[in-house]
């Protein structure tokens, strides 16, 4: 629910501070509440729900690696 909520007060246009009358300071409370929403998720991934993600990860694109090197043309 926290995650959906900072979704939806981002796209939503209703804000707390205005971007529009206050341009760089309206971006504040956006930064403000994604940063506060990833720190809290972060405390709750564990190193088994890392390698579940992982393993999910390589079943959806199994000739990706980690550090795969790509060079333009």
């Amino acid at each position: 629910m926290l995650v959906l909520s900072a979704i939806s007060y981002l796209v939503f246009p209703i804000d707390i501070l205005n971007a529009k009358r206050l341009p760089i300071i309206g971006w504040f409370d956006e930064i403000a509440s994604i940063s506060v929403v990833y720190q809290k998720v972060c405390k709750h991934v564990t190193p088994e729900i890392e390698a579940k993600v992982a393993a999910i990860l390589d079943r959806w694109f199994p000739g990706y690696t980690r550090y795969e090197i790509i060079e333009s043309e």
